[in-house]
């Protein structure tokens, strides 16, 4: 099988996915640097768009699943370190997909400094056999990955509620 079909199998799949949860799917038709689409998560309740977006970088092909963990829980994956700086700093979460062909099974992963290590020559990324993406089975995990450090998310509540506050007359005190 070509390398072109296999990788648009894997899009279309992802693309599929996605589509049936109610999301929009953006696929990158021009060049890309590790990020191949983008989806926009909709809200469950009443199905409208929130702004809130995954970047995804799609694997497609058998030879992404030959190096199975040590528990054969799932497999590992050895990004380039070129693309791990790039998700790392990137400002959305960055999910890494893999498209097996032959089971026509989507895995995935976050890219995160703490499910990153480092092997001294590259880095290793493990992808458990759990985090099977299914077409009727919505990941809870992805809208939490859009929410900001609850250090942020406090912090946001605070600057929302700062005009109610002063309309009610508890200003915040002065500093000096």
């Amino acid at each position: 099988m070509s390398t072109h079909k296999t990788e648009r199998m894997g899009v279309n799949y992802a693309s599929t996915i996605f589509t049936n949860y109610g999301w929009l799917f953006r696929e990158q038709f021009t060049q890309d640097f590790g990020i191949d689409a983008h989806v926009e998560i909709f809200d469950e309740v009443d199905p409208y768009p929130t702004g809130k977006l995954l970047a995804l970088q799609i694997k497609s092909g058998k030879s992404f699943f030959e190096e199975p963990l040590p528990d054969n829980g799932g497999f590992v994956f050895r990004p380039e370190p070129k693309h791990v700086h790039y998700w790392l700093g990137h400002t959305m979460p960055v999910l890494v997909l893999f498209f097996n062909p032959e089971t026509e099974q989507m895995y995935w992963q976050q890219v995160t400094k703490e499910k990153l290590s480092s092997t001294g020559k590259g880095w290793k990324l493990p992808v458990p056999k759990s985090q099977l993406l299914e077409k009727d089975v919505f990941p809870r995990e992805f809208a939490e990955m859009v929410q900001p450090e609850p250090y942020i998310q406090r912090l946001n509540r605070l600057r929302l509620d700062l005009p109610w506050m002063q309309l009610l007359g508890m200003r915040p005190a002065n500093p000096s």
